[in-house]
């Protein structure tokens, strides 16, 4: 349901916001992809990108946290960003269960 919500909203926003919507999902996609904290250049150069373009991405994805879904996109202490699960979503058991190696 989130998907065509999503979906719905970005038909009724402008070209230009639906852009970087979009952009904004394939950030989100990269950083978890890539399991580690990247900084804009990197994920600009890693995407193919202008840097301005995965900057408006970022932008995009911190505004308007409702196309993140289960995701949040933060900030480390040295500006890199990366994507973790959405505070809430997950109980601190469930967290801990999913934390454990197999054969613990």
């Amino acid at each position: 349901m989130r998907q065509f919500f999503v979906g719905v909203h970005r038909d009724m926003t402008t070209p230009v916001l639906t852009s970087a919507l979009d952009d904004a999902d394939t950030v989100l996609a990269a950083l978890l992809h890539a399991a580690r904290p990247l900084a804009i250049r990197e994920l600009a150069a890693a995407l193919g990108w202008p840097q301005a373009r995965a900057e408006a991405a970022v932008r995009a994805a911190e505004h308007r946290p409702e196309v993140c879904g289960p995701l949040t996109l933060r900030r480390t202490p040295s500006g890199a960003h990366l994507v973790t699960a959405q505070h809430g979503r997950l109980t601190q058991a469930q967290r801990t269960a999913l934390a454990r190696r197999p054969g613990d």
